[in-house]
């Protein structure tokens, strides 16, 4: 399993927009591939939390 989401380079240009305003090459691509993850992330994450959180309990 992986323990991140975001490579170096797309974190960099999520950085930069939200800093800044500008759109990094590469941009678009992310911007798209980010709409299409984040049902399946959210998911991912609640499965994670669930998991957890019976870990906890036993």
């Amino acid at each position: 399993m992986r323990e991140y989401i975001l490579t170096p380079r797309e974190r960099e240009i999520i950085k930069m927009f939200l800093e800044k305003g500008l759109r990094l090459n590469g941009f678009n691509i992310l911007k798209l591939r980010m709409t299409r993850a984040l049902p399946r992330l959210e998911e991912d994450m609640t499965l994670i939390k669930a998991f957890l959180k019976r870990l906890e309990e036993t």
